[in-house]
């Protein structure tokens, strides 16, 4: 089984992070990956003409519509399974589903397979994994990471203008502004269906049009930005300390007393992650789904808080590494509690989040599906 996966230059490093993980762990099951940078995929696809190829990969589907032969771009000119992984709601590139006449949509989030799957598309779902750094097994090591830990709660998030997000939808649609403010609206599917373009079979749905689809993804963005200021206000009406770390996180500064980092790395993110208490979650829409905010800290050593969710709960709702709040009065004694640590059940949840969440789990699944979709692939 060999395949190409077109890199590219992503925020903070985090996708190119996870896609090296993933590779590496599809080479240690015996499938051929070659990597081709996004500029250089023009002149690298000659050498891949007679080749047998069994997919191509790549994230958020860039590359599909790059010229590469007389027949055009690399999803018309190779036969094969074009799979693009989606680390956003797949609306953000929907031109993208239909550039690959084999395109396969991998989704973050169950939502996102409905929608693709509505528009006429094709997903899987393949939630975020993680890697873990720390062996469970090793007591004196736990030991030594919880001694170093000293930042209380972690909140990764880059800055987004709520009110200038809210301004355009108030002015082209103000009833889905309010209903956005008042916080009937959690996710973009709450907003698909408020509108009826996902209708309740049998009944008629809006036609999904270049206007209405900017305006959702403006929506999208906007419920982003709220649900960022009203985790911190929360944490602020607690009087609990966060450290923010991310992309101009010191214009945040108006809604409280806390520590503003600024923008790092993904790995030194990762670092981060690792000498604090807590990782604050905050959903970017991901209401069935994962996230690296849960994954690498809870794989690592670290607890991760977040409002309650019921795929959360469902589905890792047996950690104690994972706690779920709802209200801001519950904070600090949830926050407090969490410097008591059990070595014993930091260990298993952390075994636990290793063998359900880790990139080589994602590999194997991702193996498995190619060899479905790929009758050719061995």
């Amino acid at each position: 089984m060999k395949g190409i996966y077109i890199s590219g230059t992503h925020q903070y490093g985090a996708a190119d992070a996870f896609m090296t993980a993933l590779i590496d762990e599809l080479g240690l099951l015996g499938v051929v990956v070659e990597v081709v940078p996004f500029d250089d995929l023009a002149t690298s696809y000659p050498r891949y003409q007679d080749e047998k190829i069994d997919f191509v990969l790549s994230v958020n589907g860039i590359g599909v519509k790059v010229p590469v032969s007389a027949r055009g771009s690399l999803a018309s000119s190779l036969d094969c399974l074009h799979i693009s992984y989606y680390l956003d709601h797949p609306l953000h590139h929907l031109a993208r589903f239909f550039q690959a006449p084999n395109h396969l949509a991998l989704c973050v989030d169950l939502d996102h397979c409905d929608f693709v799957t509505m528009v006429g598309g094709r997903a899987r779902f393949f939630p975020h994994g993680g890697s873990a750094t720390v062996d469970p097994g090793n007591i004196d090591q736990l030991k030594s990471i919880i001694a170093d830990k000293t930042i209380d709660v972690l909140y990764p998030v880059s800055y987004f203008d709520y009110a200038k997000q809210l301004q355009p939808i108030r002015t082209a649609a103000s009833f889905m502004a309010d209903a956005i403010e008042r916080g009937e609206v959690t996710t973009l599917r709450d907003c698909l269906v408020r509108l009826k373009v996902m209708a309740p079979k049998g009944q008629p749905a809006t036609p999904l049009t270049s206007q209405l689809l900017a305006a959702l993804r403006q929506m999208d963005l906007c419920i982003r930005a709220r649900n960022r200021e009203r985790e911190i206000k929360a944490f602020t009406a607690a009087g609990i300390r966060l450290t923010l770390v991310g992309r101009h996180v010191d214009r945040y500064a108006h809604l409280g007393d806390h520590d503003y980092l600024g923008e790092v790395s993904f790995t030194e993110a990762l670092a981060l992650m690792k000498k604090s208490h807590w990782v604050l979650h905050n959903s970017p829409g991901f209401e069935h789904g994962l996230h690296e905010r849960i994954t690498y800290p809870l794989m690592n050593g670290t607890r991760v808080i977040t409002r309650y969710n019921s795929y959360l709960d469902d589905h890792l709702g047996s950690l104690s590494s994972l706690v779920f709040y709802r209200t801001s009065y519950e904070l600090s004694q949830i926050i407090t509690a969490g410097y008591d640590y059990d070595l014993q059940k930091l260990a298993v949840d952390m075994a636990t989040a290793t063998q359900e969440m880790s990139w080589r789990a994602r590999a194997i699944s991702l193996k498995y599906i190619i060899g479905e979709l790929s009758p050719s692939a061995t």
